[in-house]
């Protein structure tokens, strides 16, 4: 947990290519999900952020980086729907 309602995710063992795919499926997953509260169903959605790490990069800045891509992403699905940042 970053902050709030932030979370970081760390994949290991696959590519740039193949963890956009991983959590896009998340995404998709986490997405068509709701909850019932007193008889309510409530839809959860989620936006994300996906930064690549190169081995390199400043921690802030790949935080950041990220921070910013979900955003993006957050702005998109409020145009359409899910977008690769």
């Amino acid at each position: 947990r970053i902050a709030g309602d932030e979370f970081a995710t760390i994949l290991s063992r696959c590519s740039a290519e193949q963890g956009r795919a991983r959590l896009r499926a998340l995404q998709r997953e986490i997405n068509k999900s709701s909850i019932m509260i007193s008889g309510k169903k409530i839809p959860i959605s989620c936006s994300i952020g996906i930064q690549h790490f190169d081995g390199k990069t400043d921690p802030g800045d790949l935080i950041d980086a990220a921070d910013q891509a979900m955003y993006d992403d957050k702005q998109s699905r409020k145009q359409s729907h899910i977008s690769v940042a």
